[in-house]
C-alpha cells in the first residue's frame, strides 16, 4: 500500500481539535508507531540491537493537559490490530510474565527460520497502578526489559512458578502529576539506571479550551468527514506497519553524522546539566535518538532507512526533551527540608505579604514549628523574603514587593 504522508504528521491533523497540547500527541504518535511494529524492526550494532520501544511519562497536574483522554486515543486505534498485545489497564509487574508468555509469536524470517518474541504495549493513565518506584527488584526488571535483549526471559510468578517468554520487549505510555514524582520516585532512581531510560513530556496548561470537538470540527474546513476518514487511513496504515520485519539501516551520511555527535556529545552538555545526576541520561541519549529515528523512518515510509537528515531531526526532537527532564529531575530526591522552604516560598510568592500567624496556620497542617522556622530563617539568608512589623504583627514580605 503506499503511503500518503507522513504519519505523525497525519496523527497531529487526527487530533487537532483536542485540548492536549501538541507535544502531547506527538509523542503518543510516537508511542502507537512503536506497539504496531514493536520487536520486528531493529539497528544491529553486533553486540546489542536498538528497538524502538519506549518508557513515556506524562506529567502535568489533575485536569491540565487531558493526560487520559490523549492515551485513550491511541489505545484505541491500536485495539484493531490484531497481531499486536496491549497490557490491561489492571496490569501489575507481577504479572507481566505471564503476559510476556501469552503475547509470544513466531515471525518467519526470509531464510525461513522462525524468530519469536514477547511483546506487550502497556497503557497506563495512572502511573502509580503500574508502578511501585520503591520496588528495586522491579524498577531493576523495567531497567533491563527497556534494552530489548534477545533470547530468553524467565521470572517466577506470584504463585512461585518459573514462566519463560521469549525476546521480552515492553513498551510504555504513561501519565502522573509532579506530586506523584515527588512523593514516590526516590532520589537514588537518579543518575543511571531506570529514569535515564524514560522520555518525560511535561505539560502546564492546555492547547486551547475545545468544549465539544465535534463542533469545533463541523466548523472548520476540515470537517467530520475529513477526520473520519483520516482516522481510517491512519488505522490502516497501522496495519501496514504493523507487519514490517527486518534491519533497519543508516546510510553513510547517516553514520558520518552520528559519529561525529557522538563523539562531541559530553562537550556539548548544557552547563545546568553537567552535575552528576543527568550522567546516566546522557550515558542513555545515543539509544533515545536511535530508537526515535526509527520510528521517524517509519512514519515516512516502509524502506527501513535512516538517513542523516532523519537522525539529525531525532536528535533535535530529544535535546527538545530536556527542559521537562530538568523539571521532573528537580523534583525527585527533594529532601524534606528543602521541600518544606519550598512550599513556604511558593506560599508567599502568591500573596507577596502575608501575616505571619496567617502564614503559620496555613503551613502548620503540612509541617512541624521547626521546620516553618527554619524554612524563613533560609528564606532570609537566600534574600528572598524581608520581615516587617506595625508594633503588633509581623508581616512576612516577597522581596519583589518590598517597595509596595
Amino acid at each position: 500500500m503506499a503511503r500518503k504522508g507522513n504519519w505523525i504528521e497525519k496523527y497531529l491533523e487526527y487530533t487537532q481539535y483536542s485540548e492536549a497540547p501538541r507535544h502531547l500527541h506527538y509523542w503518543t504518535a510516537v508511542s502507537t508507531l512503536a506497539a504496531a511494529v514493536n520487536r520486528r524492526v531493529w539497528i544491529d550494532e553486533l553486540y546489542f540491537q536498538w528497538t524502538p520501544n519506549f518508557y513515556i511519562i506524562f506529567v502535568a497536574d489533575p485536569g491540565i493537559a487531558t493526560k487520559s483522554t490523549t492515551i485513550g486515543v491511541a489505545e484505541n486505534m491500536l485495539s484493531n490490530l490484531k497481531n499486536i498485545t496491549l497490557g490491561p489497564h489492571s496490569l501489575t509487574w507481577q504479572s507481566l510474565p505471564d503476559a510476556f508468555r501469552d503475547a509470544e509469536r513466531a515471525i518467519k524470517t526470509r531464510e525461513g527460520e522462525l524468530f519469536k518474541m514477547s511483546c506487550i504495549t502497556c497503557f497506563a493513565s495512572e502511573l502509580g497502578i503500574f508502578f511501585n518506584p520503591q520496588d528495586k527488584d522491579m524498577v531493576n526488571w523495567l531497567t533491563d526489559l527497556w534494552d530489548g535483549k534477545q533470547g530468553s526471559g524467565k521470572r517466577r510468578t506470584r504463585k512461585d512458578q518459573e514462566t519463560s517468554y521469549e525476546c521480552p520487549w515492553l513498551n510504555i505510555l504513561a501519565a502522573t502529576t509532579p506530586s506523584w514524582i515527588r512523593d514516590n520516585v526516590p532520589e537514588s532512581m537518579i543518575g543511571g539506571g531506570l529514569t535515564s531510560r524514560i522520555i518525560f513530556v511535561f505539560a502546564d496548561k492546555k492547547r486551547e479550551r475545545v468544549a465539544y470537538p465535534s463542533r469545533a470540527a463541523l466548523r472548520s474546513a476540515n470537517d467530520l468527514t475529513r477526520h473520519k476518514a483520516l482516522y481510517k487511513e491512519l488505522l490502516d496504515e497501522l496495519m501496514e506497519i504493523s507487519t514490517y520485519f527486518g534491519p533497519v539501516t543508516l546510510t553513510e551520511k547517516a553514520y558520518e553524522w552520528g559519529d561525529h555527535w557522538y563523539n562531541h556529545l559530553e562537550d556539548n552538555r548544557p552547563i545546568d546539566m553537567s552535575v552528576e545526576r543527568f550522567k546516566g541520561y546522557f550515558a542513555r541519549k545515543q539509544a533515545h535518538v536511535h530508537k526515535l529515528a526509527i520510528i521517524l523512518s517509519i512514519a515516512e515510509g516502509s524502506d527501513l532507512i535512516i538517513t542523516d537528515k532523519i537522525l539529525q531531526r531525532a536528535e533535535k526532537i530529544i535535546t527538545g526533551t530536556e527542559h521537562d527532564l530538568r523539571y521532573v529531575f528537580d523534583n525527585i530526591g527533594v529532601q524534606s527540608a528543602a521541600s518544606t522552604v519550598k512550599e513556604v516560598a511558593n506560599i508567599i510568592a502568591t500573596f507577596k505579604k502575608l501575616d505571619k500567624t496567617r502564614l503559620w496556620q496555613i503551613c502548620m497542617q503540612t509541617m512541624a514549628y521547626k521546620d516553618f522556622e527554619d524554612a524563613l530563617e533560609a528564606l532570609r539568608q537566600a534574600e528572598m523574603i524581608s520581615t516587617k512589623s506595625n508594633g503588633t504583627k509581623i508581616f512576612i514580605v516577597w522581596k519583589k514587593e518590598e517597595g509596595v
